[in-house]
């Protein structure tokens, strides 16, 4: 995620951002937080006019005095509440999320939760909070032996396709299927052209699921 963000430039290769792409970046450690603003201040510091800003802050459970407090003076948890709430107030259109829900107490992950969801720009997080996963996350990229592989759905829906996959590969039960005209995965950028027959796990089709829509890619039938 700091590679993405651009905090972080040692790595190989290429990282490219699509035009219009507004980035907002969420550490754990809450970097961007000034110790000697107050709560309001911070979210005015970042254009957010007053009354929207104490709108905003009652969402993530800042009320009254509370938006008086100093930054210095919050807990972990309420820091991390004020970085979100300075992040979903604020222009960016793709946020990055480094464990969100790190030193937060159940409120405050319930107030985190629904903020996000209903979140209308893109969202890409790091977390081994699978529950947490579950209350807004519509797609997984998981990366094994250097690929990354795309599920859509939530991780839930996600890990009970892997042990599916995993019960597959014990039994021997991969299905093939065969390629009636090429198509090009947008997920891997990988190609695939006629007559090519691919061994898939349920898990395997959701990067195919287009070309299985469009009859490209078919089960290959037992003779």
């Amino acid at each position: 995620l700091k590679m993405i963000a651009g905090l972080e430039k040692d790595y190989e290769g290429l990282i490219e951002l699509s035009y219009g792409t507004r980035l907002g970046y969420y550490s754990q450690h809450q970097e961007n937080l000034q110790p000697e603003n107050t709560v309001i201040e911070e979210m005015t510091s970042i254009g957010v006019k007053e009354d929207d800003a104490k709108h905003a802050l009652a969402k993530f459970l800042f009320r009254g005095k509370d938006i008086l407090r100093k930054v210095k003076t919050l807990s972990g948890g309420e820091r991390a509440r004020l970085a979100i709430c300075k992040l979903v107030s604020g222009e960016h259109n793709f946020l990055l999320l480094d464990e969100v829900t790190n030193h937060l107490d159940l409120d405050s992950r319930h107030a985190v939760e629904l903020a996000l969801a209903d979140y209308t720009g893109s969202i890409l997080a790091a977390s081994h909070d699978r529950y947490f996963l579950d209350s807004f996350v519509t797609r997984i990229a998981s990366i094994k032996d250097k690929k990354i592989f795309n599920y859509n759905g939530t991780f839930s829906e996600f890990w009970n396709a892997e042990k599916r996959m995993r019960s597959l590969l014990e039994k021997g039960e991969l299905k093939k299927f065969i390629v009636r005209k090429k198509y090009t995965d947008w997920t891997t950028g990988k190609k695939y052209t006629q007559g090519m027959v691919l061994e898939l796990s349920e898990l395997d089709l959701g990067g195919h699921k287009d070309a299985v829509k469009n009859g490209w890619l078919v089960p290959l039938k037992k003779r």
